[in-house]
């Protein structure tokens, strides 16, 4: 069972009308290449990160999941079909153009099924329902059905992560205290060159969002939190977690763990799309310098072997502390 709460239908309808807003041009350009690189097995587009966010330019490379309904059917390649199901997603490279201006494509392949236990309590580490909590915009589905899925399993994701950040929370919160620091629990989870302003830059983008569904989210969970007071002139809503002696272990133990499982998946990450992403390599080092302002320098040598790149340029940046 992937649904561990009842998820009410204002939850849903914010949901979806944040899904299924107008496409830009730019996407709708990346949405029939990807149809004619892929032309079985799609059943959706989900449009998501920064481009979604502050728009897509030349300097910007947009993030799509492709949804798929299994992966031996979409794949040709027995390795790329074991290789998403044991380490989902597999990532890949695509750039088009329109009207002289070229648009860049970071896809990453996840099946439905794989997505709805991704973005559910039963998915341990924070990788998927770190980044489906956040909104995002459905350019292409294959029916109404999978509409209805995806909002089900973006929701799934609000609900895992609030949950998993309120025993993390002093007993007197905010909505914008509760997001900024699971963002930050969730960025320290993985290996990200982020900067210390990552987290809060998101809540700006999307604020009118956050505190629009936050609160009938924590109605629901009746085990993590209770009561809101409402705001004073000027002030925010405040929310109170439940005490218990349980808090601390549910806060500290998962998250500790997850901190570790998290940086050794990365590093496994960052392997495999040196074998599925073409200029892998080149996207990985152009982004940390953008995020963050440290450039590395690699040789013809390490440009020839993407795994070997991959790997020995994590170790570079954890040493600099580029990234963490």
């Amino acid at each position: 069972m992937v649904e561990s709460y009842k998820i009410p239908s204002i939850v849903l309808n914010i949901v979806r009308s944040q899904l299924t807003r107008p496409i830009p041009l730019e996407l709708k350009i990346l949405e029939a290449e990807l149809l004619k690189r892929h032309p079985k097995g799609i059943l959706g587009l989900l449009f998501y990160g920064s481009c979604l966010r502050f728009g897509c330019n030349t300097d910007s490379i947009a993030d799509l999941y492709v949804i798929v309904n299994d992966y031996r059917s979409f794949y040709d390649s027995l390795f790329l079909s074991l290789g998403n199901l044991l380490l989902p997603p597999n990532v890949f490279y695509l750039e088009t153009s329109l009207e002289e201006k070229t648009i860049r494509l970071k896809y990453a392949v996840i099946s439905l099924d794989q997505l709805k236990k991704a973005t559910s309590p039963q998915w341990f580490h924070s990788y998927f329902w770190a980044r489906c909590c956040q909104p995002m915009q459905l350019i292409y589905y294959k029916d109404d059905k999978v509409v209805e899925e995806v909002t089900r399993c973006l929701c799934r994701a609000i609900y895992t992560f609030v949950s998993r950040v309120i025993p993390c929370m002093d007993m007197g919160f905010s909505v914008h205290e509760l997001w900024i620091r699971g963002f930050k629990l969730t960025y320290a989870a993985e290996i990200r060159p982020e900067n210390k302003d990552r987290a809060e830059s998101i809540w700006q983008a999307n604020k009118s969002y956050f505190e629009r569904i936050t609160p009938y989210v924590l109605d629901n969970i009746k085990e993590a939190a209770k009561n809101w007071q409402a705001p004073g002139r000027g002030h925010e809503s405040r929310f109170r977690a439940k005490r218990s002696c349980r808090r601390f272990l549910l806060c500290t133990v998962p998250w500790s763990t997850r901190i570790i499982v998290g940086k050794f998946l990365s590093v496994l990450r960052l392997i495999k799309a040196g074998l599925t992403f073409r200029g892998g390599v080149e996207y990985a080092l152009w982004k940390i310098e953008r995020h963050t302002g440290t450039r590395i320098e690699l040789g013809s040598f390490l440009r020839r072997h993407p795994v070997l790149a991959m790997f020995l340029t994590s170790w570079k940046l954890l040493i600099k502390k580029a990234i963490k």
